[in-house]
């Protein structure tokens, strides 16, 4: 099974590697690939750092091209792993017809998605949003989007960034958990359950 990994705005990081082989571990089989979304070793120490490089040089669209750049040539199905705008990104893309390999989404804090509620994903799509966003209500795009075919939506405890040790937002409980149980459920169901 492939897993690709779309990053947040801190792109490739260390600690994101240590999610891939901590994931191939996990889960038998599991070979995952990390997105570089600058396409080059970039590294931020602070949000607000990484977040005006990520607006100065990509944008959300350009990151799904990217992705579906990855998709295309593979054989086997894929599960899309995004966080933050990565994970906007993965949205983006499931309402894309080039997007035929992808077999799953897991979507974490994708606050972008707001901004695209009439996406009908072309494939399942499961999104973990935090417990509150400060520049809109989680509650009102949660009811936006659950009657989706094919889309779950979860809520976890933490605020966003809560699965990124560079974030100030970052959760060891939260983390360990998803790591080691909700995101090997997810990977685990079948297409449309």
């Amino acid at each position: 099974m492939k897993i690709i990994i779309a990053p947040d705005i801190f792109g490739n990081t260390p600690a994101l590697a240590r999610l891939a082989r901590k994931l191939e571990k996990t889960i038998t089989g599991a070979c995952v690939d990390i997105i570089d979304p600058y396409g080059e070793n970039v590294f931020f120490r602070q949000e607000d750092e990484a977040y005006a490089y990520f607006t100065t040089h990509l944008n959300i669209p350009a990151y799904s091209d990217m992705i579906s750049a990855r998709l295309s040539g593979e054989k086997q199905p894929v599960i899309l792993l995004g966080f933050s705008a990565g994970g906007s990104a993965v949205w983006h893309l499931s309402g894309r017809a080039d997007s035929a390999a992808a077999v799953r989404g897991i979507v974490f804090y994708g606050s972008q998605i707001r901004y695209h509620r009439d996406i009908s994903p072309g494939f399942d799509m499961n999104l973990i949003f935090p417990a509150a966003e400060p520049h809109f209500d989680v509650d009102d795009l949660i009811e936006v989007l659950s009657p989706a075919p094919g889309v779950t939506i979860s809520r976890a405890d933490g605020l966003h960034g809560f699965m990124n040790e560079y974030s100030k937002n970052y959760s060891r409980e939260l983390y360990t958990g998803f790591m080691d149980t909700h995101i090997p459920e997810m990977i685990g169901r079948k297409p449309g359950k």
